[in-house]
């Protein structure tokens, strides 16, 4: 017999099938998503790279060339909302001299038109060359601290201005959180600039290793970089006299990898899922259809053996006869011959009985239980009266059932009893509208279970010589499931006792 498989073969089959298909499609996925991210992040810096270079050199032209200014271009350039403070802009002269960097700092621009923040209207760029002021806007950025900073008035020589009064407001632009003093103590050597004239911003780049790469590179006058999976570099020169190195370490999987992550993840759910609820469905119908053939497969067995009992003892039977063997046993050979015949006859009698009443459709009304057990034990309960065995029975109330099944089902168990119970005995039947039970002794029947002695075939007396199919506890079963009333039967001790419970499972 071929073993049963179990439900982790279906769940394992699903799981490579389905795990294979969608894992392959979310790797083409986020192979796909880089290539098109990556790309798009490529062009957008060599695109901020040339419109960097453009400004430089229209500036050069113009003769705003000084130091200051092109760190400020290089500085606003950088964009922290597409983490591009991994980018960093050197700008050296002929001789790889390095005239300005991307430096993260503060710019005041001096404004030719008042009131117009333009930089096309820069007339002069100072850097700050306060390290308090600095320090307190590094430490707002490292802490993530949302303060507005309002420089009041600026002291400016040499391309570097000192701020004077700064007023800190909270991030609603109103209330005042503390007002800062950098003023210089020799700030009659400065040239004073009132907040009208100018605007400032801090600007650059903040990751100071690959601000040092971008600056090692220009000074070398060379593009090499170590190119790695988490970044890459890239150093562009313009054709002109001057020369603008662009460097950048974008690192892509730190601002997408947790979405390739979670499309991976969805990708193994979405397999496992699908795997449970496909496997969970083909086992149940493997399951079903297992159990039908082994059902049918231990029945025909059965079958098969309780007639060749009575067909062997025939044959025998009929050739004791033929031969004329013992011719003063000829009338104890025919009627053995016909008692086998019978019990072949009840034995296919009730192997349809019971594929009958396995296909059955129940019609149930309103019966009385007494007036059921009574019409019961009148058709089936013949055979007791040949070993004098009684019935007390104690029944009343309603069940809602079909009476034909029912009182066939009663049947089974009193010519069960009539088969099983000892000379003399009483079988006691008591019921009600919930439950009926049924109770007799039975000096040949064996310890068995509920599940054994409902079984086709299975008699009470393992030795299987007993008279019976072995299949009317089955066809009560039967009955009883299809009413969806519940029904056990018990054999112990030299006690038999069944019962059936009328309200529903």
């Amino acid at each position: 017999m071929k073993k049963k498989l179990t439900f982790s073969n279906f769940l394992v089959k699903r799981l490579v099938a389905w795990g294979a298909a969608l894992v392959a499609i979310s790797t083409l996925a986020n192979i796909l998503m880089f290539v098109v991210m990556y790309m798009n992040k490529v062009s957008d810096m060599e695109a901020q790279s040339l419109m960097v270079r453009d400004n430089i050199e229209e500036y050069v032209a113009g003769g705003y060339d000084t130091p200051e200014k092109i760190s400020f271009i290089l500085a606003d350039a950088i964009d922290y909302r597409s983490n591009c403070n991994q980018v960093a802009y050197s700008y050296v002269d002929e001789n790889y001299n390095v005239i300005a960097t991307s430096e993260w700092n503060a710019f005041l621009v001096h404004q030719r038109e008042k009131g117009v923040v333009d930089s096309n209207a820069v007339t002069d760029v100072y850097k700050c060359g306060s390290e308090e002021f600095l320090a307190v806007l590094d430490d707002c950025i490292n802490t993530n601290t949302a303060h507005v900073f309002e420089i009041n008035e600026a002291y400016v020589k040499d391309g570097l201005f000192i701020p004077g009064t700064v007023t800190v407001f909270e991030n609603d632009f109103e209330t005042v959180a503390e007002t800062l003093d950098f003023t210089p103590e020799n700030k009659d050597e400065y040239t004073y600039i009132h907040n009208d004239d100018f605007y400032w911003r801090e600007a650059g780049t903040r990751n100071k290793e690959i601000l040092a790469d971008a600056v090692a590179s220009a000074e070398n006058g060379n593009a090499k970089k170590e190119y790695t999976l988490s970044g890459v570099g890239f150093i562009n020169d313009t054709e002109n006299y001057y020369k603008l190195y662009h460097l950048y370490n974008y690192d892509h999987w730190a601002e997408l990898g947790n979405l390739y992550f979670a499309i991976t993840a969805n990708s193994i759910l979405t397999a496992l899922l699908f795997s449970f609820c496909t496997a969970y469905l083909a086992y149940n119908k493997y399951e079903k259809q297992y159990e039908l053939n082994e059902y049918r497969r231990n029945m025909t067995n059965a079958l098969a053996h309780d007639l060749k009992t009575p067909l062997t003892a025939i044959l025998g039977y009929a050739e004791n006869l033929k031969n004329n063997i013992r011719t003063e046993k000829k009338d104890y050979y025919a009627d053995a011959v016909l008692e086998n015949v019978q019990r072949m006859n009840d034995i296919i009698t009730n192997t349809l009985e019971l594929a009958k009443v396995e296909n059955a459709e129940p019609s149930p009304e309103e019966t009385d239980l007494k007036a059921l057990v009574g019409e019961a034990v009148s058709l089936y309960g013949r055979s007791a009266e040949e070993k004098n065995i009684t019935f007390d029975i104690n029944c009343s109330g309603k069940i809602n059932a079909d009476k034909n099944l029912m009182v066939q089902a009663l049947g089974n168990l009193f010519a069960n009893a009539a088969a099983y119970a000892p000379e003399s005995s009483v079988v006691r039947v008591t019921g009600n509208e919930k439950l009926f039970t049924m109770g007799n002794d039975c000096d040949k029947i064996l310890a068995k279970t509920s599940d054994e002695l409902c079984t086709p075939f299975v008699k009470g007396d393992e030795s299987r010589h007993t008279d019976g199919s072995g299949l009317g506890l089955s066809i009560v079963k039967n009955i009883a499931a299809m009413h969806k009333f519940g029904f056990t039967a018990t054999a112990k001790d030299g006690k038999f006792t069944a019962e059936m419970k009328f309200t529903k499972k």
